[in-house]
């Protein structure tokens, strides 16, 4: 196996969370034709498939299957490092997208975040307001306010209140 081409890993792990290369594709901005032509030699590389091929799409095979959750901690870590990396040389400036359901952000938020933004003029803060818990790892947003304990690991979490 080609242990220089993480290319490959993503390219696994898309495949096999969209269950088509054609969406798999979208999603990672390359060709359906390449995408398929990588699959084939990574494949090859393994000496197994690591997909069943039906007319509903794509699904994994054992050996598949076996692979999967290791590669989702290998992104996971490449996100957390990513992150690491850039938090490092960041200032309190720029963009920061801040996650909270509808209670918090009704009637909590309207009055801390205008001493927040006094506080932090540099900052640009975007408020998503759902229900649904927001992924950080996938950087859907880059801070949560939840109403219950994390199930991400390596989250910071701090009680508010």
């Amino acid at each position: 196996m080609n242990s220089d081409n993480w290319q490959w890993w993503q390219y696994f792990l898309a495949i096999a969370e969209q269950g088509s290369l054609s969406r798999a594709a979208d999603k990672l901005a390359v060709s359906q034709p390449t995408l398929s032509r990588q699959l084939q030699a990574m494949e090859a590389q393994l000496g197994q498939p690591l997909f069943d091929r039906s007319t509903q799409g794509l699904s994994l095979t054992d050996f598949g299957q076996g692979l999967l959750e290791e590669c989702q901690h290998m992104q996971s870590s490449a996100q957390r490092l990513q992150r690491l990396a850039t938090g490092q040389a960041q200032t309190l400036t720029g963009r920061v997208r801040l996650s909270a359901n509808e209670l918090i952000a009704l009637y909590y938020l309207p009055k801390l975040l205008p001493s927040f933004m006094q506080t932090y003029p540099q900052v640009s803060l975007e408020v998503e307001v759902s229900n649904r818990a927001s992924n950080l790892d996938k950087r859907d947003a880059d801070v949560a306010i939840r109403m219950f304990p994390p199930t991400q690991l390596d989250v910071y979490c701090r009680r508010l209140f």
